[in-house]
Formats: structure tokens, C-alpha cells, sequence
């Protein structure tokens, strides 16, 4: 995508590849590269890579859909950007979600989500859209 995303386009996508492959890149750093499967193998496929390192194969990280993905989304923004995604139950019919800077200071509004890894993954590029 080269055009700049706005806050709307974000909050209205829905989970999946294309919610994923903005995470891998505008968060993560990770770009997509073809590579082998193993160094010994002729079939490749597609992986997330930093630095032209595997990190995850493209098929099997959903940030927006699975919470152990999400999850590493969370530690990567605490610990490369120094932001903090808080996550508070709403009754148990969804998450409130916003993100903070180490001074404590606001970055996201507050938003809430009725799935907390689809909601991370937004939030995590919203807090990183301005940087």
C-alpha cells in the first residue's frame, strides 16, 4: 500500500491477511521475501523476515486473529517503541484498548473492540501510523 492509511481505514478493516501484512511491516519492521523451506529444500515459501532473517512464515502469523501473535505484537511495541497497549474487559462483551508512552501520555484515544487480537493489531498501528 503506498498511499498513507488513515485512522478510519484501520478501525474498519476486518481480520486477516491484509490486517496482518500492515502489522508484519508498519509495526513489526518485517518485510516479505520468497525463501526456501529449509536451506536443503527446492520448495520455498513466503516469510517474515528482518534483516532477510526468517522470523515467521507469512501463512501462519495472524496478529489479528490469533493472541500469541498478538501478543509478540505487544512486547515489540513495548520494547523497540517504549509504548504500552492496556487492555481493560468491558463486561464481558468486548475490551476497551489504548496505548500509552513510557511518561504515561495517552498515544491512541480509547477504543473498544469485541475481540482482543483483532483490536491489538489495530490499536499497535494506530499508535504507530504518526511516528
Amino acid at each position: 500500500m503506498t498511499e498513507k492509511i488513515t485512522r478510519e481505514q484501520i478501525l474498519a478493516m476486518e481480520p486477516g491477511r491484509e490486517l496482518d501484512a500492515l502489522v508484519a511491516e508498519k509495526v513489526m519492521g518485517w518485510t516479505n521475501k520468497i525463501l526456501p523451506v529449509t536451506p536443503f529444500d527446492s520448495h520455498s515459501a513466503p516469510y517474515w523476515c528482518v534483516y532477510g532473517v526468517k522470523v515467521n512464515p507469512v501463512l501462519n502469523w495472524s496478529p489479528s486473529s490469533n493472541i500469541s501473535a498478538s501478543w509478540e505484537v505487544v512486547e515489540h511495541l513495548r520494547g523497540v517503541h517504549g509504548l504500552k497497549i492496556l487492555i481493560s474487559p468491558q463486561n464481558h462483551e468486548g475490551f476497551y484498548l489504548h496505548v500509552r508512552n513510557e511518561m504515561g501520555g495517552n498515544i491512541t484515544g480509547v477504543y473498544e473492540f469485541d475481540f482482543a487480537p483483532v483490536g491489538i493489531a489495530k490499536i499497535a498501528l494506530l499508535a504507530v501510523m504518526d511516528e
